[in-house]
């Protein structure tokens, strides 16, 4: 059995590992393996099916946010280095 779930490990990610990729492939692209992977993953769990609806319609909500034209006349502002900060650890979560 021990055979088995390391193959699976290797083959599947973990929830976590799943919703961690389902947010930065919103900002960075995925390798061919990560997609994949990915995919296979929802494929299989209701959770994340769910998770990833939901981060898609969080998405969409704050785009419509952010060019309403509210925004437009007080736009957000952060700072570069923040910027540089979170693309960082998206690149680089580890």
């Amino acid at each position: 059995m021990g055979k088995v779930k390391k193959i699976m490990n290797y083959l599947m990610y973990s929830c976590q590992e799943a919703t961690e990729l389902i947010e930065r492939r919103a900002v960075v692209p995925l390798s061919l393996e990560q997609r994949i992977k990915l995919r296979a993953h929802i494929s299989m769990c209701s959770a994340c099916q769910s998770y990833e609806r939901q981060s898609l319609l969080m998405e969409k909500i704050i785009q419509r946010l952010i060019n309403s034209p509210e925004s437009k006349e007080k736009p957000i502002k952060m700072k570069d280095t923040t910027k540089a900060k979170i693309l960082e650890k998206l690149k680089n979560p580890k």
